[in-house]
């Protein structure tokens, strides 16, 4: 699995996975905007055969990165491949000196929230019906990577 920069190249391929993998999908408008809008880092991740397997969405500031998206083709799970991602967005915070990274979880994603908290994120808050189709909560989370004092 290789991790590159997302390139409007495979914008087609990502929003076929953004389709597949939320019940409330961006759109392909929101997608390029994404891919393509200042301080963001956007990620790809490619099998052997140049085939989209994930894909992670961050907007950064100087004082944090917030992670908005990160998906994972169906058929690609439990691979590793969100591991990877997570790596490459840790990575990028490092190479932006990001001292904190942020994100929304949908509640009942227990499977988002245990990769969450094996990068260390911890429960912040919650923010009620903030999900839509279906309603649900969110689990606010953060990770401190650095003190930017030290």
């Amino acid at each position: 699995m290789l991790i590159v920069p997302l390139t409007l190249d495979y914008l087609d391929a990502v929003h076929t996975l953004e389709r597949e993998c939320y019940s409330d999908p961006w759109s392909i408008l929101t997608l390029a905007h994404e891919i393509t809008g200042g301080n963001r880092i956007c990620l790809l991740a490619l099998d052997a055969g140049s085939t989209a397997a994930g894909y992670a969405f961050m907007y950064h500031g100087p004082y944090e990165g917030h992670i908005e998206n990160i998906a994972v083709a169906p058929a690609y799970r439990k691979r590793g491949v969100a591991s990877l991602l997570m790596d490459a967005l840790r990575a990028e915070a490092a190479r932006y000196e990001i001292p904190k990274l942020t994100l929304e979880v949908r509640q009942g994603n227990h499977e988002a929230l245990a990769l969450y908290h094996k990068f260390g994120f911890t429960v912040t808050g919650h923010r009620r019906e903030y999900y839509r189709n279906p309603c649900e909560d969110a689990v606010i989370m953060e990770v401190v990577l650095h003190d930017p004092k030290a």
